[in-house]
């Protein structure tokens, strides 16, 4: 009996031994294919290597192009610690290339800041000279300007985008000087999720009434024309037990009727790895009937769902002043402080939004309303100089977000995301013309 004893407690500590390497050995298949994943999918991103402009575009002429030098970046340099999660970080690995598309073009990147004033055009800003040739037809997609390798997209490998994330941080290193003070009254700094993400007061959204104060910040483009409202996610009641915070559940609905929203772009979960970045500010089911205040209520009247995310129609009324439409996008699979885990699915989400029957301003909201806010915002901005075939500038499109917002675009991941997803949409566009 002891023997039998002993050999089965043998047997006993050589399955534990066995199961115990299985667990060693998927703990690091895991680990690897996690780092895999945060990998840049160059094989489904980069721009051809020599980008044929002429069989792209039927073989039409092609005019000459100047393509200008490198920018000339500092040598990295350490950010100061970041006061909360959504101020720039430093942490770096994996390696792209600045991406630029070109008509005229300057061989240096604008990162100084500007004042609160309506930015210039390219066009009166650039002053290279261009080989003055025939106009073509029609716009055509110009030469690609990659800022590190001057005609092509270098692979992409962990730990080989130092200079782009050199980029990052001479744009961040970049301190507006605009004022904040109404954020920081007493009576209104309750109703900031963070202390340390505040609107200047130059272009906040300004409440009518007494209590004017919401955190949320008018966003121009490069014309001067208002296109976003970028905001911090709502702050529910759940959220002000302690009184540490008011509630602005009611200030934000009051803020879509004023300023005439019919379309909210939503990038987080109300909870996000247990803790909560969002007040829940609408109805959870179709048919739901939510009062606002004594005079506005609301009604979700139906919603959808794809694969990236929910598609919901709101129905707002106000005594004596009618009904309105509001449409809300929200998308799953971005959680605070990183990037999608598919470039793809974001610009999908992009795409269906800019196809969407939406009116300016539009609201743009995450958890503080300046990391992944400042990603679409900036986004739909390099979009719009795609469609109009005019200069493609990641670094000066960021400056002038944080000139309007503070910290928009929040780390160095990122900002390398706005150029893989930039990045598609170039593919994309040059495969559909060609």
């Amino acid at each position: 009996m002891p023997e039998n004893a002993e050999l089965a407690l043998i047997f006993l500590l050589v399955g534990l031994g066995l199961v115990l390497v299985v667990l060693v050995t998927v703990g690091i298949l895991l680990y690897s294919w996690q780092r895999q994943r945060k990998r840049v999918h160059i094989n489904k991103t980069s721009i051809p290597e020599k980008f044929d402009i002429e069989s792209v575009f039927h073989k039409e002429k092609n005019p000459s192009y100047y393509l200008p030098s490198p920018i000339p970046l500092s040598p990295k340099e350490a950010l100061r610690s970041p006061e909360s999660p959504h101020a720039p970080k430093t942490e770096s690995d994996g390696a792209l290339c600045s991406i630029v598309v070109v008509q005229e073009v300057s061989e240096h990147s604008p990162t100084s800041p500007s004042p609160p004033q309506r930015p210039q055009s390219p066009a009166e800003t650039l002053s290279i000279q261009v080989e003055e040739k025939p106009k073509p037809p029609r716009p055509h997609l110009k030469n690609l300007n990659m800022n590190r390798s001057s005609d092509r997209m270098e692979k992409v490998q962990e730990n080989e985008n130092e200079r782009l994330y050199d980029e990052y941080e001479k744009v961040a290193r970049n301190n507006t000087t605009f004022s904040m003070e109404v954020s920081q009254l007493h009576k209104n700094m309750r109703k900031n999720r963070f202390y340390d993400v505040l609107p200047y007061d130059y272009n906040r959204v300004i409440l009518k009434g007494p209590e004017d104060y919401i955190n949320a910040s008018y966003i121009k483009d490069n014309k001067g024309r208002l296109r976003f409202i970028a905001c911090q996610g709502p702050i529910g009641e759940n959220e002000t037990i302690g009184g540490r915070r008011d509630a602005t559940i009611y200030d934000f609905w009051k803020l879509i009727w004023e300023q005439k929203v019919d379309c909210i772009v939503c990038l987080t979960q109300c909870v996000e790895n247990l803790r909560p970045k969002c007040g829940m500010y609408w109805p959870e089911y179709a048919g739901e009937d939510i009062q606002i205040d004594d005079q506005m209520s609301m009604n979700l009247y139906c919603y959808t769902e794809d694969e990236i995310s929910f598609q919901r129609e709101i129905w707002l009324e106000k005594k004596g002043q009618g009904t309105r439409k509001v449409i809300q996008w929200q998308f799953k699979e971005w959680r605070d402080a990183t990037v999608p885990a598919e470039a793809e699915n974001l610009l999908a989400f992009l795409e269906a939004v800019r196809a969407s029957n939406r009116k300016f301003p539009v609201l743009v909201h995450c958890s503080a309303g300046v990391g992944r806010t400042g990603v679409y915002i900036g986004l739909e901005f390099l979009l719009d100089c795609l469609a109009e075939e005019t200069v493609i500038d990641v670094a000066k499109t960021v400056v002038e977000l944080r000139n309007q917002r503070g910290n928009m675009v929040q780390n160095g991941e990122q900002y390398i995301a706005m150029y893989e997803v930039i990045a598609l949409a170039i593919r994309k566009k040059s495969r559909a013309i060609g």
